[in-house]
């Protein structure tokens, strides 16, 4: 392990870090940002069964927003991340 980042995590530990300040450590928001880039990897990997499985095409750029938001939701909580990015 060598501590490195993918672009992916890389993109999305800015959000996290702005989103939940000093309320978690680095390694938390690290975890966070490796959850959502897992998540959504595996629904690239395997779109047929994200589909079945959450009812969202991954294949499909509509399908794919959805899903992320509704990672993202889960992870943030839904209401919070609308009050602070304002969607």
């Amino acid at each position: 392990m060598n501590g490195g980042l993918e672009p992916a995590q890389k993109t999305i530990l800015p959000i996290l870090r702005d989103h939940y300040g000093a309320r978690k450590t680095e390694l938390e928001l690290r975890a966070l940002a490796l959850a959502l880039s897992a998540a959504l990897h595996a629904a690239f990997l395997h779109p047929e069964e994200a589909a079945g499985f959450v009812g969202f095409d991954p294949r499909d750029r509509l399908g794919l927003a959805a899903l992320a938001d509704l990672i993202i939701d889960q992870m943030l909580g839904e209401e919070e991340r609308k009050l602070k990015w304002k969607t």
